[in-house]
């Protein structure tokens, strides 16, 4: 309860006179339990009797089940008795269904925590208005989340979440990992900051500070901090002792880049405020300028037309600044990270085969505990021994997606021929060099020819069994005990998608993000041609498509190999 209470004590961070609940409850027959329940403390003013103060009551239906929203207020006397409830019995009193029990083991109180209010914070998805000086939340972590029935489904969970959203301004999508938390959240309304540069130099901030009316003529002790960094140095930095103006200065040395501010109220020692961003130096504006000249050409039957502008233009900035010239160099750092990482990296033939494959294999070792999957439609067995089968995790689930189509065919028709007459021309060369008569020389070339026709016929029977076959015959006589696989090789027959993927699917159970790889290349020709392997940074949406198509093809004639049986 200290936490409590320091937050709550009227003037430390706010001005509280009642709280406002709103509860997002799972209802099934017998039974109601918690979603997300948020109680935020505000000025307003309540009466006790806590019954009458029902804002509204929303309901979601499920499939099994449904989502109650209860929103009302409350008196501090009436919100304190629920926090002290909750933190000594583990019992919510829902002001709807009366008191209702937790599991303690389920929840862990975390300690107070600020929260900026800044856009890239997630939390700020789920609490109230959290844009003005930032808030201070105490929290009960649910670390037992039995919310897979929403959750497992990404698309269907992001459906339920929209219609929450359009009830309440919250998005549980974003912020699943807080379902079935309780969050206190104590708004800092004491105090409305406005921040700017204070001279030319940028060299120093200028702090307005608007202090709430009732503290105004008593305002606490507090530090003003500033801290400026670029390319992870701080070029200027300093802290000082407010001297309770409204307006007050504090010089850094240099606030030309990334800019971090904070107010520390002194005793007791609270964070008031916290900000962090780029300070406006200067806006260039260009022109073109436009002329009578139109290029036209035809596409599809149609004419087309654009209009041209001329190269030449005019810039307000004329020269870069000191500061422009590191951030636009920064760049080269974040692409060796991104590479030595493997979120982006360019093939060229000069890598090779064995390169490339390392560094998926690299990728499944350090991503595969929950499972591997490829997508390729060029996809075989070779392929599949040569990536999937290094997946170190015991019994994790593998999948390999591939295509069976005319134009497959040909590109391993191709493949084929790649292989086994790479050295074609060397061969005539070497036949050249022997004095072959003409007629002789003919013959062996018209001998080449019908070995490479009679391939051709082979590879062009559109007799895909044949295929499917070989590759099933190519598994049951692989040399190999099977320890620890669990995997499915899949094809479709007649389509199949282009795009070729490494997917690893995360785990909804334990919130664990899914990461989706593009290979840029099928993994036959993977490392020796010019291709970029890029981490995808909406995977969700590759791994809905792959599971709609994973279960189109989940037909006899689709499963090529399946182990176990």
């Amino acid at each position: 309860m200290e936490e409590y209470e320091l937050l709550v004590k009227s003037g430390n961070i706010g001005i509280y006179n009642s709280c406002e609940i709103t509860e997002l409850v799972i209802m099934e027959q017998n039974k109601i339990y918690n979603l997300y329940t948020i109680c935020v403390f505000q000025e307003k003013n309540v009466t006790p009797e806590k019954h009458k103060y029902d804002r509204f009551c929303k309901k979601i239906n499920l499939d099994n089940c449904s989502i109650a929203i209860f929103q009302y207020e409350l008196t501090l006397s009436e919100i304190k008795e629920n926090f002290e409830k909750l933190i000594h019995d583990y019992k919510w009193i829902s002001n709807r269904k009366g008191e209702y029990s937790i599991k303690g083991n389920d929840l862990r109180r975390v300690n107070k925590q600020f929260i900026p209010s800044i856009e890239d914070n997630r939390l700020n998805y789920i609490l109230k208005n959290n844009f003005y000086s930032g808030s201070y939340i105490l929290e009960f972590f649910d670390e037992k989340k039995k919310f897979d029935f929403l959750t497992e489904d990404e698309e269907h969970f992001e459906k339920i979440s929209k219609k929450i959203n359009k009830k309440l301004p919250i998005n549980l999508f974003k912020v699943r990992d807080r379902l079935g938390n309780f969050i206190f959240q104590f708004p800092v309304n004491i105090l409305n900051v406005k921040t700017k540069v204070a001279s030319d130099s940028w060299e120093s901030i200028n702090f307005n500070l608007d202090w709430h009316p009732l503290i105004k003529d008593q305002s606490p002790e507090c530090i003003l901090e500033v801290d400026s960094t670029l390319d992870n140095n701080h070029i200027g930095t300093n802290f000082e002792e407010y001297d309770g103006n409204d307006f007050q200065e504090v010089n850094a040395g240099n606030v030309d880049s990334l800019v971090n501010i904070k107010i520390w109220r002194k005793n007791p020692r609270l964070l008031l405020y916290s900000d962090s961003g780029h300070y406006i130096k200067s806006i260039g504006l260009s022109m073109s300028i436009g002329t009578h000249n139109k290029r036209y050409f035809m596409n599809d039957g149609e004419m087309e037309f654009i209009s041209l502008n001329s190269k030449d233009f005019e810039s307000s900035v004329e020269n870069q600044e000191y500061y422009q010239y590191i951030e636009n160099s920064m760049g080269i750092k974040e692409k060796e990270l991104l590479e030595k990482t493997l979120s982006f990296k360019q093939y060229t033939p000069e890598h090779g085969k064995l390169e490339g494959l390392s560094d998926l294999r690299r990728l499944i070792r350090e991503n595969g505990k929950n499972g591997v999957w490829l997508w390729d439609p060029f996809l075989s067995f070779d392929e599949i021994i040569n990536t999937l089968f290094y997946c170190p995790f015991m019994g994790v689930e593998l999948k390999a997606l591939g295509s069976v189509k005319r134009d497959v065919r040909r590109i391993y028709f191709n493949e084929y021929i790649q292989n086994n007459f790479k050295n074609l021309s060397n061969e005539i060369n070497s036949v050249q060099d022997v004095c072959l008569s003409e007629n002789e020389f003919s013959n062996f070339i018209n001998g080449l020819k019908e070995n490479i026709d009679n391939i051709n016929e082979y590879f062009q029977r559109d007799e895909d069994a044949e295929w499917i076959i070989e590759q099933k015959n190519r598994f049951a006589n692989l040399n190999s005990n099977f320890e620890g696989i669990n995997l499915q090789f899949r094809v479709q027959i007649g389509k199949g998608a282009h795009d070729r993927f490494l997917i690893f699917p995360g785990n909804s159970k334990r919130y664990e993000t899914p990461k989706v790889y593009s290979l840029g290349t099928s993994v036959n020709s993977f490392g020796r041609n010019y291709h970029i392997l890029q981490k995808v940074s909406h995977p969700q949406a590759v791994i809905r498509e792959f599971n709609k198509i994973w279960e189109e093809s989940n037909k006899p004639e689709n499963v090529i190999w399946k182990y176990p049986e």
